[in-house]
């Protein structure tokens, strides 16, 4: 099944982007939805250069990882969310809601960085622990 990485540019706002150490530069953040399912994510890009071109290319890239997470086996929920690093730095997480076999029962893997997910996007991961929740569904207490 193709995945639709579709979405919706919402809103776009100056900030810094921090270049490490107290090393910024201006740039634009770029707030979007995907339009399968309606994942928020946000793309940073430098100010110098930035185009309406630019500002969809970055997005794109956010929206392309969220949802193909999104159309992973197991997989019920994406979140992307910002996180701010000792100095300062903020990037891109998402955090992963994986289900049973049932559907009947749900735990969260993550955060990871989002420039940082392996080629696999972590689904030995998500299969080991939906194989965990499917087998406590199994258990029986007493």
């Amino acid at each position: 099944m193709a995945v639709d990485t579709s979405f919706t540019i919402w809103t776009q706002e100056a900030t810094d982007i921090w270049l490490g150490g107290s090393n910024t530069k201006p740039g634009v953040t770029i707030g979007f939805t995907t339009n399968a399912h309606g994942i928020y994510g946000e793309a940073l890009v430098f100010k110098e250069g930035y185009t309406a071109e630019v500002a969809r290319g970055a997005a794109a890239g956010i929206a392309t990882i969220l949802e193909t997470l999104a159309n992973l086996n197991h997989v019920v929920g994406v979140e992307w969310a910002p996180q701010t690093s000792s100095p300062g730095f903020l990037y891109g997480t998402v955090t992963l809601t994986v289900a049973s076999a049932s559907g009947n029962s749900t735990a969260t893997l993550g955060p990871w960085p989002i420039t940082s997910l392996p080629p696999n996007l972590n689904a030995p991961k998500i299969n080991a622990l939906s194989d965990q929740l499917s087998a406590a569904e199994g258990q029986s207490g007493g």
